[in-house]
């Protein structure tokens, strides 16, 4: 690969929108009136750093508004709140400890892949385990808590929430639930629990880290860490080709206007630090690349307002938050590095059993309209569409095997051609269909057979299907390309020693 394609496989990853992403002005002006409203407050009250706190906390709680009813925004905001507060307060507790903080680090590090806590809980305990300057604890605390209050009624107008989200939204979790899914984890070794692992011992190594060598703003590596660090290799190339771009980009404009900052009054300076906050929210939700762009000057000035420190004192954050980008990749490569190759059996064989379920269901309906939807065929769908995920994480993965993407194309071609050939039938009266309900059962028959051996299966044993037609060629191709795409994912594990 030339340098020139390779810059231009950067900038297309770089500008590569959002699955579903849209530009929300509603989120621009809460994130405006979350960060401007409490600094200009500290202004006028000569309580500069008070303002800051209420402004970041308000800001770390609109990183994930919710949606759906009322009751359900209040109670996910209450709990997100709840959560935002006591990270900070943990992180003040532990404050200039360093076997107490390494020790709150770890915890939780360990509990981001709950979905209720996520990544914030980890942003808000490092910004937080930093010192206060004037702030005690007690209060400190309290500003945190009155940030997310803040938030949460801004985050509550009814025009805030938007058009509601295509598709079924997930149900908030109890902490029963929580804690369920925490223990199945931990107990499967599932690739959550290899992530939350990893981040951990990455997050600590780079903390005490830093703190020995007493690295000015080496908070920042953490947070390059936490913002970049994903489940598999893939998603984490993909952050921080994004994430970095921007933040260089970003920092640029920080350092210009930090350089600006002491000739700007405060007032104006507040207003553009909430503006830039304002830009860059939404974003976050179109392109990851582009929204630090005006989040990272943003950034900056909202956390040295008030100082007017120089364009270094960007140069310093902007080179620790590349840090942690590099610290994470060197991770997700080293340390317990998830294998996407591992997980294709288990999606083939998923596709293989539904389109077998499915089958079974149509020839059921032949010749006895159905009196409901055959549902059946959208888990073939959804079944089709995890596999191409898979393979789409396979593909960026280091050194991917072509053999096994090349199947797998294939799998996903035959799958959607056997269901197209079926379901071009619907609603299967029986005079008109090229099929019978014996020929369905065994297609389905062999589809279920092969995926009840693709632990272990061999695609040199495969046998042809007996049969003519289209959709007897279609599922035999689904088969032989199904068993050869897990023969090649298997054979690295079948060669190693036991």
């Amino acid at each position: 690969m030339s340098a020139r394609d390779f810059a231009g496989g950067l900038t297309d990853l770089f500008l590569a929108r959002e699955e579903n992403g849209r530009y929300s002005w509603q989120l621009a002006l809460v994130t405006m009136a979350g960060m401007l409203v409490p600094m200009l407050i500290g202004i006028a009250t000569d309580r500069v750093e008070h303002g800051t706190t209420v402004a970041l906390s308000s800001v770390l709680l609109g990183l994930a508004l919710p949606s759906g009813s009322t009751t359900e925004r209040m109670a996910a905001l209450a709990q997100r709140s709840l959560m935002i507060t006591a990270a900070a307060a943990l992180g003040i507790l532990v404050a200039g400890q360093l076997t107490a903080t390494t020790l709150a680090i770890a915890v939780v590090a360990l509990l981001v892949p709950v979905r209720a806590i996520g990544a914030s809980a980890l942003v808000t305990l490092v910004i937080t385990a930093e010192p206060a300057g004037r702030i005690d604890g007690a209060e400190h605390i309290a500003l945190f808590a009155l940030g997310t209050v803040w938030g949460s009624l801004l985050a509550l107008l009814p025009f805030i929430s938007g058009p509601p989200p295509d598709g079924p939204r997930p149900a908030p979790l109890s902490v029963r639930q929580s804690w369920t899914a925490l223990r199945s984890a931990i107990s499967g070794r599932t690739p959550p629990f290899r992530y939350a692992v990893r981040l951990a011992v990455c997050f600590i190594l780079t903390f005490v880290a830093v703190t020995a060598a007493d690295l000015p703003h080496g908070t920042w590596a953490l947070i390059g860490i936490v913002t970049t660090m994903r489940p598999s290799w893939g998603q984490t190339a993909r952050r921080v080709v994004k994430r970095m771009g921007g933040t260089i980009l970003g920092s640029a404009i920080g350092a210009a206007l930090l350089a600006m900052s002491g000739a700007i009054p405060p007032v104006p300076l507040a207003v553009i630090t909430a503006v830039l906050a304002g830009i860059a929210r939404p974003l976050r939700q179109v392109n990851y690349g582009l929204w630090p762009i005006f989040w990272a000057p943003a950034t900056l000035l909202l956390l040295t307002f008030g100082s007017h420190p120089s364009w270094i004192d960007a140069a310093e954050r902007v080179g620790n938050n590349a840090l942690g980008a590099a610290l994470a990749v060197a991770a997700t490569l080293i340390l317990w590095p998830h294998n996407e190759e591992t997980d294709v059996p288990g999606r083939l064989a998923l596709l293989l059993s539904t389109q077998a379920r499915w089958l079974d269901r149509v020839a059921s309906a032949i010749g006895h309209p159905p009196t409901e939807r055959l549902h059946t065929i959208q888990a073939v769908e959804a079944a089709e569409a995890e596999l191409t995920a898979s393979r789409g994480r396979l593909a960026i993965q280091p050194h991917p095997s072509r053999d096994v993407l090349t199947e797998l194309d294939a799998t996903s071609t035959a799958a959607g051609r056997l269901r197209g050939l079926v379901h071009a039938h619907f609603p299967y009266d029986a005079p008109h269909l090229p099929f019978t309900p014996g020929e369905l059962r065994v297609i389905a028959g062999k589809l279920r057979g092969t995926a009840d051996r693709v632990d272990g299966i061999d695609d040199t044993t495969q046998r042809p299907m007996n049969g003519r037609g289209e959709i007897t060629a279609a599922a035999a191709d689904l088969i032989e390309h199904a068993a050869a795409a897990a023969a090649a994912c298997l054979r690295p594990a079948q060669r190693a020693p036991h």
